[in-house]
């Protein structure tokens, strides 16, 4: 039977270094809408509003060298990285006002938020 004797690696700071080619696509966008009517003792209004994240990002033969100490020959990983981020938020609102004399009024609200 052969026994084998771990050694601790030597004390030092390792170094990498790493290299690709790196595509990054990216459209963001926020839009709103509003409308109200204050004409009678009812005053209806609502609003609307869309936000928009559309990227593509893409890391190609990503190449990573680790240099450890005491070692002759660096460590070497290769892969390719694609990422998306693509989603759209709104935020939809709506408020209902009755007047009954001045000073004196009853107000409903709702939201809704994706």
């Amino acid at each position: 039977m052969k026994m084998y004797r771990l050694r601790r690696p030597p004390i030092g700071f390792a170094k990498s270094i790493q290299s690709a080619t790196t595509l990054s696509d990216r459209l963001h966008g926020s839009y709103n809408l509003g409308w109200d009517w204050d004409i009678t003792k009812k005053s209806p209004s609502a609003g609307l509003r869309l936000g928009t994240r559309n990227g593509n990002s893409v890391q190609d033969n990503l190449i990573s060298q680790t240099f450890l100490p005491g070692a002759t020959i660096p460590l070497l990983s290769g892969r390719n990285v694609a990422s998306k981020d693509h989603d759209i938020s709104y935020d939809l609102n709506s408020t209902y006002t009755y007047t009954f004399k001045p000073q004196q009024e009853l107000s409903l609200l709702g939201g809704f938020t994706q």
